[in-house]
């Protein structure tokens, strides 16, 4: 699923999954500022993964001309139109402006208005690459993103033990390593119940 809104967020129209998404769910939204409830079940369960796919992912701002100024999440508190949604009243930005328009020659350039919102935002601003196109990078050397960087957010990697040899290998029969590790870790398998393992008293079934 996580692979499915990668390729929404950079809108590939060579799925079809993802055209028939733009055009007939998102309409004038992205994937960050929808918050429509219809759908299919497993559309549902796609918007749910988006706080986990946000931590996955680095916003580059470049020119500005790709990313949406309050729809996208260039932001640290972005979808800004969410977080503020007097912003695009009090600025006199329209909804659908792209980031170029708070941008000139390569720095930031915010209409002048003494507001709350309009402070937090400038506040913290990302650095601006203007050089460069927009770019949507995964937090890894890479800079790729893949599913295993996002599954390591859910579950960090542990570290490796010295009897993984006794699970691997070509010839080695599953149920035989499963018994080993079990009473490696100091429990041993027996009529299909787990029992404690008493120090100094090894049972096993093989």
């Amino acid at each position: 699923m996580l692979k499915h809104l990668w390729r929404l967020i950079h809108m590939d129209r060579r799925s079809i999954w993802v055209d028939w998404i733009l055009q007939y769910q998102l309409c004038n939204s992205t994937l960050w500022s929808f918050t429509g409830a219809t759908g299919s079940w497993g559309w549902k369960k796609m918007l749910k993964l988006r706080p986990l796919l946000k931590c996955c992912l680095t916003y580059r701002v470049g020119n500005g001309e790709s990313f949406k100024l309050w729809k996208d999440i260039w932001h640290e508190n972005g979808p800004l139109c969410l977080s503020y949604p007097r912003g695009p009243t009090i600025m006199g930005l329209p909804l659908d402006a792209s980031l170029s328009s708070v941008l000139q020659n390569g720095h930031w350039h915010w209409p002048s208005r003494t507001d709350q919102d309009i402070s937090e935002i400038a506040a913290c601003l990302p650095p601006v690459h203007h050089t460069e196109p927009d770019s949507i990078n995964g937090k890894n050397r890479s800079g790729k993103f893949t599913v295993q960087s996002a599954v390591s957010l859910i579950q960090p990697s542990s570290p490796h033990v010295t009897w993984h040899v006794l699970l691997h290998g070509r010839y080695k029969i599953a149920k035989h390593c499963f018994i080993s590790m079990a009473s490696y870790l100091g429990e041993t398998i027996h009529g299909g119940q787990t029992l404690d393992y008493t120090r100094g008293r090894w049972m096993c079934t093989l």
